[in-house]
């Protein structure tokens, strides 16, 4: 019988009561030994397997027709034998006639020989039609597909995502340049497609439609989906390939670790042919992992294409980064197109059939849409969301709302986002999801049991409303979209505590088990063992990759905790067999936080760093150290690179607030609130300039009013936990300086106090205020507040603060005489001023 850890944990307890749910394993007897038996032997008693369950060991149709009656998952387990078995046949037959009565609830076909492919005639036409057959030769593989399956069936079939799904409207010039290039025999086919654009564009519906317009998959057939970042590497890309488990030679328990560059590539190589065989295509969502920074390819990936036999199609590659064309253009095996926003009437002929198709409204009027035609700007989430407003409240309302709809593409998270800031539950889950690149199912399905909360409705309506999408090899694993994914991980500093113990629980079998890691899905050891590195749990050397590594170090740094982004960034750096990319974007973090903690080795350790990077990096030390005069060069140089320039902005924003060059800060900044109005950072930025002018102007205010409130309106949109932080502390600003309340802004920043006790900003924020209020018991609350709560950041203006108090307090010869000792990591000129605010008290 299995263990504990391998039932398909909340599966199969349906509401009411303990009804535990079955599945039929249809097989022909010549897989029995090996493959079947591992498989049933793993389900027990949930399995309908003739050795268990069938009386006297004897197929009969009576005893067939019995078990099947009280199935609700029909496994069809395909290989050469069963396709040839009569019983298999009758299995079949009768399997399609309960799911069409609706007495049976789902059909599972899985190909367990790989020399049948979907394509096989054997195959009766209903499955090849309506069901993603993959060759599954692995029964661990086959396990958990099935797992996946059982959590399903609990989460409700939705047939109108299924036809939004399959809405594609225009790229008809992308298109035809596809095909031409398919035809064009004087070169090899190229063995990997990218299409690059815009997130959220369309860029994986393309190479869908692409493949089947040319005849390389069929209508009905969807292709392995894998996300990819550049966080992975070849590793990440690796374990996740090896997770698919179609190899008969390879799979997840490969030790990695101990394989050179060049033996990962050759497993690739190996991997990718036994795809082909399978005819099989595999679709990648690329976050500069494939395609880098500055649109070069990952060497290791080029060196894979090159190894591959021709004239097959092994990837396509949906990527947020443009390859630079002049770099790969006589590089045959690598073809690229980009894939543009839709053109106006390709928006509104989108909005039609969406109209039509999906919502099923028959009498639209072309003519009365006509309007949106202007208003629409080429995202296809943007004329589905026009849609939905359509169905439920009328043209005319969409009208009045055009300008919701013009804002949506910069808005989507957001809008999305800000219906479950009220649900605890459902917040939390969008949290835990947020940090992590997806999740599986039956994952899902264990924390269900171990927090006792059914979480899979949940994940039914993310999937309805497009906040997640099914991806893997039958839809097995669940992910955040890309834009609702960042903007909720940008205001989340934690991972829900129920979440986090849950993980820890059901993490401990992959810890302590004695078997094959194959028995553990990607995403589960990946949740493990970010959460073990995080928390400081020992984790086992074989099941560490470069991925695990820099997700925790990015997570760590995003939370402050620098000495461990030092830790684990030197444990990987001492490692030989890394690759170059990922060892770079460590080196990265290294830096930062021994800049952060103003470490000597900081100076010897960037020179490791070259170009831009270098020039930025090197500027955030020397701001952090209070050279505002050699930062200020750095960050100008960084800002001629487009992956720094943003960041840079920011710095130089930082540098001009502090510096008081207001005007030079001014245009930096509103161009980046303007760039990013969703970026907390961002609006703050802007508003810190406008209120800093404000201040000191003797005219024009009304304009500098009236830009404040507009960005009190952006940041109030922005329902994250740090956009809400920022606005706290915006407001209380904004009600003291500008409109002299000084009771409203100090309960304001006292319940942000109190409301985000992670954070130093709302205290610092106290002492700001207590400051300008002269008001030296509310400056000492908010620095015992600040101790009490260990936060080393921003130790220079805790300092200010003391002085302050000092000085309120009597004492200013003392504090002025202090400044010089105390302030001495702050650029002269802002101790000057410093103390000048000091004189103003006598």
């Amino acid at each position: 019988m299995p263990r504990a850890d391998d039932t398909p944990y909340g599966s199969f307890v349906l509401h009411g009561g303990a009804f535990i749910m079955h599945c039929f394993l249809s097989h022909s007897s010549a897989d029995k030994r090996g493959y079947v038996s591992i498989l049933a032997e793993k389900f027990g008693d949930r399995a309908i397997y003739d050795a268990y369950t069938f009386e006297a060991g004897m197929k009969t149709i009576d005893e067939i027709m019995k078990n099947l009656n009280r199935t609700d998952l029909f496994v069809l387990l395909i290989s050469d034998s069963a396709l040839n078995s009569e019983w298999v046949k009758t299995e079949i037959v009768n399997s399609k006639r309960l799911l069409d009565s609706g007495k049976l609830k789902q059909v599972l076909p899985l190909i367990i020989d790989r020399k049948i492919t979907y394509r096989d005639e054997r195959i009766p036409d209903w499955l090849r039609e309506n069901y993603n057959l993959r060759v599954v030769p692995r029964p661990n593989a086959a396990f958990r597909i099935i797992n996946a399956a059982f959590s399903k069936l609990s989460i409700d079939s939705n047939p109108k995502s299924l036809r939004a799904r399959r809405l594609f409207v225009g790229r008809n010039d992308q298109l035809k340049d596809f095909e031409a290039r398919m035809d064009d025999y004087e070169k090899p086919l190229p063995c990997a497609v990218v299409a690059s654009g815009l997130r959220e564009i369309g860029r994986k519906k393309f190479l869908l439609e692409a493949l089947r317009k040319s005849n390389k998959i069929d209508d009905y057939h969807q292709p392995i989906v894998i996300p990819v970042r550049y966080e992975d590497g070849i590793d990440g890309f690796l374990s996740k390939v090896l997770d698919l488990g179609f190899s008969g030679e390879f799979d997840a328990s490969i030790d990695l670790a101990a394989l050179d560059l060049e033996e990962k590539i050759n497993i690739l190589v190996k991997l990718a042919i036994e795809l082909g065989q399978q005819n099989e295509v595999l679709l990648i969502d690329d976050w500069r992992c494939i395609v880098q920074f500055g649109g070069t390819y990952a060497d290791w990936f080029v060196e894979l294409c090159d190894k591959l036999p021709q004239n097959r199609i092994y990837f396509c590659i949906a990527s947020g980064t443009s390859p630079h064309a002049a770099t790969y253009r006589n590089k045959d095996r690598l073809y690229h197109l980009r894939v543009p926003e839709l053109s106006d009437t390709e928006r509104l002929g989108l909005l039609v059939r969406y109209l039509r198709d999906v919502e099923g409204v028959a009498d639209v009027n072309t003519s009365e849409l006509y309007f949106f035609r202007n208003i629409l700007n080429g995202y296809p989430e943007q004329a589905i969301y026009a849609g939905e407003i359509i169905r439920d409240e009328g043209i005319h309302s969409a009208t009045a709302r055009s300008n919701e709809i013009v804002d949506f593409a910069r808005l989507k998270a957001s809008l999305y986002v800000e219906g479950y800031r009220d649900d605890a539950a459902k917040f939390e889950m969008l949290t835990f999801l947020s940090w992590f690149e997806f999740v599986s199912l039956d994952f899902i399905s264990r924390l269900s049991e171990e927090m006792s909360i059914d979480l899979l409705p949940t994940i039914n309506e993310f999937i309805e409303h497009g906040i997640c999408q099914g991806i893997g090899t039958l839809g097995e694993y669940v992910r955040l979209n890309d834009v609702i994914r960042d903007y909720v991980a940008r205001g989340s500093v934690s991972i829900p505590e129920s979440y986090s113990k849950a993980i820890a629980s059901v993490s401990k079998a992959l810890f302590n088990s004695e078997e094959t890691a194959d028995n553990f899905d990607y995403s589960e050891k990946a949740v493990a063992i970010r959460m073990a590195l995080l928390e400081g749990r020992p984790v086992p050397e074989r099941l560490l990759i470069p991925a695990h590594f820099l997700n925790a170090i990015s997570q760590n740094y995003k939370n402050k905790k620098y000495s461990d982004v030092i830790d684990l960034a030197e444990r990987v750096l001492n490692k030989s067999n890394y690759e170059d990319y990922i060892r770079n974007q460590i080196t990265h973090y290294y830096c930062m936080a021994l800049a952060r903690r103003r470490d000597v080795r900081f100076l010897s350790e960037v020179q490791k760093i070259r170009g831009k990077e270098h020039d930025y990096v090197l500027g955030f030390y020397y701001r952090k150290m209070g050279r505002y005069d050699d930062a200020i060069p750095r960050f100008e140089s960084a800002m001629g690179e487009h992956r720094w320039e943003e960041n840079s902005k920011r710095e130089l924003v930082l540098i001009y607030n502090i510096t008081e060059n207001y005007d030079q800060a001014f245009s930096l900044a509103k161009d980046s609130y303007h760039d990013f109005p969703s970026n907390p950072i961002s609006v703050q930025a802007y508003f810190e300039v406008l209120l800093n002018k404000y201040k000191i102007s003797s005219g024009g205010e009304t304009l500098l009013i009236s830009e404040m409130r507009d960005t009190l309106q952006s940041i109030a949109r922005i329902s994250s936990e740090k956009g809400q932080e920022v606005e706290a502390c915006m407001k209380a600003r904004y009600e003291y300086y500008v409109k002299g309340d000084d009771a409203t802004a100090m309960s304001i920043i006292n319940d942000a106090i109190e409301l985000f006790k992670g954070s130093p900003y709302p205290l610092l924020a106290k002492m700001e205020l207590g400051a300008s209020m002269r008001s030296a018991d509310m400056i000492k609350e908010a620095i015992l507040l600040f101790d009490s709560r260990k936060f080393d950041e921003q130790a220079n203006e805790r300092k200010k603060a003391e002085l302050f108090q000092l000085a309120l307090g009597g004492q200013i010869d003392k504090a002025v005489g202090m400044v010089e000792r105390e302030l001495r990591s702050i650029h002269p000129a802002a101790r000057e001023r410093f103390r000048q605010r000091l004189e103003v008290l006598r």
